[in-house]
């Protein structure tokens, strides 16, 4: 069984994608024409879960206090696709879900503390240091954020009653605007493509890729899958690269967004509870 998942566009015709197996450990790979060539073996990571922008990989890892065996941290790794240099941000840390901004100088993530609470940081690329700390007054539970611009993000929270949304994130003072009803639907791994926010969420007891317009607020369901399809992400020609469910792990597989059939989606139709 070999997984292929969180397929990200370098060119129209290379993709990076992480790469598992119960053969081999998980490692980022670049797909040219069909063909694999092995980037990098992942250092000892708590997800799969990574991120990619304009040559940069960036993503959390495990690292052991040298001191006391019960005591562990999570840093962020940046990898150069191109040099394959990587190096660390941040020390004794608890930093997950990063992402990398347009210009490669910063770096936000998730911050968890030892009570469980968490919150957004931005962090500098060069040196790992705090830009800023977010607050989070709602208590809510940060996942995977995005980048929107320099100024805002996009992030899959769930607030204290345990139901989740996208929320717009202001960068500034951490000010949240939810772009989604909250509901008990688990939602994540958004991806920003202009005005459009795709990403995941459970529906009619499958995953499904939906999308969510900034300007407006309107949801659509961009597909009517049986198995769960997870991860997407847009080129310039709107081809989506999603990671789909199969027997024999995850498998990549492409969808034209302009044919893809959206369906608009009801305020209330999307916060039903599932079944």
């Amino acid at each position: 069984m070999v997984d292929y998942q969180y397929p990200a566009y370098i060119s129209n015709d290379s993709i990076l994608l992480s790469k598992r197996s119960y053969k081999e450990p998980s490692a980022f790979y670049i797909l040219i024409n069909g063909k694999e060539e092995k980037l990098r073996i992942k250092d000892l990571n708590l997800d799969e879960y990574y991120a990619y922008r304009n040559g940069k990989i960036v993503y959390a890892a495990y690292q052991s206090d040298p001191r006391w065996g019960n005591r562990d941290y999570s840093v962020i790794k940046l990898l150069d696709i191109y040099t394959k240099e990587q190096k660390q941000i941040g020390f004794r840390s608890k930093y997950f879900s990063p992402d990398i901004n347009e210009a490669g100088t910063e770096i936000i993530a998730v911050s968890v503390n030892p009570d469980g609470n968490n919150n957004l940081v931005r962090l500098d690329a060069a040196s790992g240091k705090i830009i800023r700390s977010l607050p989070n007054p709602n208590n809510y539970f940060f996942t995977q954020t995005k980048y929107i611009n320099p100024n805002a993000a996009v992030s899959a929270v769930r607030n204290p009653e345990g139901k989740m949304a996208m929320v717009k994130v202001d960068l500034a003072n951490g000010e949240t605007e939810a772009l989604t009803p909250f509901g008990f639907n688990v939602m994540g791994y958004p991806f920003v493509k202009g005005d459009t926010v795709f990403f995941s969420c459970m529906n009619n007891h499958a995953d499904k890729v939906f999308a969510v317009l900034l300007s407006s607020k309107e949801i659509f369901s961009v597909t009517d899958n049986v198995n769960g399809i997870y991860h997407p992400v847009v080129n310039e020609s709107g081809q989506m690269l999603v990671s789909a469910f199969s027997a024999e792990g995850y498998r990549l597989a492409k969808i034209n967004t302009a044919s893809a059939g959206w369906v608009g989606v009801s305020v209330s139709e999307f916060s039903t509870t599932p079944d």
